[in-house]
């Protein structure tokens, strides 16, 4: 018997919602799991704000997560919406809420957020300059703590196309609509682009078709979801019927195959579509006999490394219209080969498991159900998740809950949730063909041994799957400075010996370095130097980041030489001096071979 527990804890930032999370038990006799388990960590609290989630969750750092999504106000008696995100903690803390408006701008929003280098990105509309014009876009960078740190304003044509972005190394990729109309009708559209906003390549596929998701498959070939009119002749685009189409496409954005995904006649689209461990994909949705016919399910469909659906399952709700039925919103392939989804509906439970047929013709079954806890009516009411950040045995759930209700508005505020005890996920082994980097050279630059040109011969390098390709270079000099490129040249102060490294990563994310010594082999001590770092420094908080220390025993000394801290045996990990006062400190590290090298540290 598997017995699925909600215990809810109330902090008191749950600010009155505590009736909220009274929970449901749910038993079923299927096999036995771990109990799962929700805590109500935190609601924001917007008094004259209106919160849309965007769809779009992320982990910053340990520390912090963010969730964008749209903001409708009507403070001060003024009406305006715009791009709103929030960064928390895990446990529900609230760190930084920030909106992003523009004047004359009534649909500012985010479309969606990638991890960035040092935070985060994302894509801003800004109006159009020419009436009657498409708008454009503008790619925003964030630090850490939400504040902007690069923007840059792309081309009026590249608005369609910025409906979802995600990140890879050495560049983003988009998908969307082609602005252009005419006798080939609106396409899907995908682009690439690199880290600096400049476009790759542009790709359309499709009539009267709509871009939305590019997943990486396991062989380095990227496939591209489109939603096509129904795959049995070509009907009004007013109609609103259409299939699942997939394509599969190059890292260069050539087209490999494509193949239709769907259910004749139906108005069908996806929330998510992902990657499994057997090269395949799951598409996450939705369907509906008809637009607007009173039945619209919710679906999950697998389909193989030959984007060929393998099998279906169905979600049906008692309630509402093709627009507001069910559907799912998410899916993880567990680790067990089972599958766990986010479903909404009238009666559904909000999270399931989904166990795959054992044999083809065969229908998936279910295993096991967790209901959302939550008020119906009145104020406080408050809705299931619409995301789960997912992590390891631990979900981040993003809601929406109204917090107030007056005759002429209803507030809708934002919320989070933690969910722990979740099923183990699988992992994608995209390294399981790592790639090769079997060339690094040097030579003098104008007869000066202090300045070197690095370059890497293509030819003697390969990306690893069969579709891939290297998409990052990155050398790290050993004196401190980096570059990216193919081909790079460096002045060094001396000609003294130093490790030169690169790393060239592919773009389904495996990494490959290799390091040369252009002035001959490192000492000992050259070696170790060369290898510890310690950040951040300063660190306000006192916890210091230490690497590349294996085996050393770490002692800081305070400003008048007392030991306030031995650490033997350190390697990767904390130097913690949160418990000791602001000031300048002395790091010792003592190998058992007598090397000792000396950081300073500001707390």
């Amino acid at each position: 018997m598997r017995m699925i527990r909600l215990s809810p804890t109330y902090p008191q930032g749950w600010v009155g919602l505590a009736s909220l999370l009274m929970g449901a038990i749910l038993l079923l006799p299927q096999r036995a799991t771990a109990q799962l388990t929700l805590a109500g960590d935190t609601v924001v609290t917007s008094p004259v704000d209106t919160t849309y989630l965007g769809g779009a969750a992320l982990r910053l750092t340990p520390g912090r997560v963010v969730v964008a999504g749209a903001v409708e106000s009507l403070g001060g008696g003024r009406y305006y919406r715009g791009a709103i995100f929030f960064i928390t903690s895990p446990n529900g803390r609230l760190l930084r809420r920030r909106i992003l408006s523009l004047p004359g701008n009534p649909e500012a929003s985010f479309r969606g957020i990638i991890s960035s280098r040092h935070g985060f990105a994302s894509f801003f509309d800004n109006p159009s300059a020419r009436p009657g014009q498409y708008p454009s876009q503008t790619w925003i960078r964030f630090d850490t703590l939400g504040n902007t740190t690069w923007q840059r304003a792309l081309p009026v044509d590249s608005m369609a196309s910025w409906r979802r972005a995600s990140g890879f190394p050495g560049g983003v990729l988009t998908s969307g609509g082609g602005a252009a109309i005419g006798p080939g009708g609106f396409k899907a559209e995908f682009r690439r682009w690199t880290p600096d906003g400049d476009l790759i390549w542009k790709r359309q596929f499709g009539y009267w078709s709509y871009g939305r998701f590019l997943a990486p498959l396991l062989d380095g070939s990227y496939a591209a979801h489109t939603i096509d009119p129904t795959q049995y002749g070509i009907i009004s685009y007013n109609n609103y019927r259409y299939d699942h189409r997939l394509y599969k496409l190059t890292a260069g954005g050539d087209s490999l195959t494509s193949s239709w995904v769907g259910t004749p006649n139906t108005w069908e689209g996806a929330n998510e579509v992902k990657p499994t461990t057997d090269g395949g994909l799951i598409i996450c949705g939705f369907e509906a006999p008809a637009p607007y016919s009173t039945v619209r399910r919710g679906v999950l469909i697998k389909v193989d490394s030959l984007l060929q659906e393998q099998w279906r399952y169905r979600i049906y709700g008692t309630c509402c219209d093709a627009e507001y039925g069910a559907e799912v919103y998410n899916a993880w392939e567990l680790a067990d080969g089972h599958y766990m989804i986010l479903a909404s509906g009238d009666n559904l439970p909000g999270i399931r498991e989904i166990i795959p047929p054992a044999a083809t013709g065969q229908l998936p079954t279910v295993g096991w159900t967790w209901q959302f806890p939550f008020r119906q009516n009145g104020p406080n009411t408050a809705k299931g998740f619409s995301q789960l950040l997912y992590e390891g045995t631990t979900g981040y759930g993003f809601g929406q809950y109204f917090a107030d209700v007056t005759q002429t508005y209803a507030i809708a505020d934002f919320y989070q949730c933690r969910l722990t005890n979740l099923p183990a996920p699988a992992v994608l082994d995209y390294c399981r063909r790592p790639p090769r980097l079997d060339s690094l050279r040097w030579a003098e630059i104008d007869n000066r041994p202090d300045s070197l040109r690095f370059w890497l011969e293509a030819r003697e390098t390969h990306p690893g799957p069969r579709y891939a390709e290297l998409s990052l270079i990155e050398w790290d000099f050993g004196d401190g400075q980096t570059a990216e490129g193919w081909d790079v040249t460096h002045a060094y102060a001396s000609p003294t010996p130093v490790r030169v490294r690169v790393c060239a990563t592919n773009n389904v994310g495996c990494k490959v370095c290799r390091e040369r010594f252009p002035y001959g082999p490192l000492s000992v001590r050259q070696e170790k130097e060369a290898l510890v770092s310690v950040f951040p420094n300063p660190a306000p908080d006192g916890r210091f980041r230490l690497r590349g220390a294996t085996g050393a025993t770490a002692t800081v000394l305070d400003a008048v030489g007392r030991v306030v801290l031995t650490q033997p045996g350190a390697e990767e990990g904390v130097v913690d001096l949160s418990s000791q006062p602001g000031g300048v400190y002395v790091l010792r590290l003592t190998w058992p071979e007598g090397t000792t090298l000396v950081r300073r540290l500001v707390r």
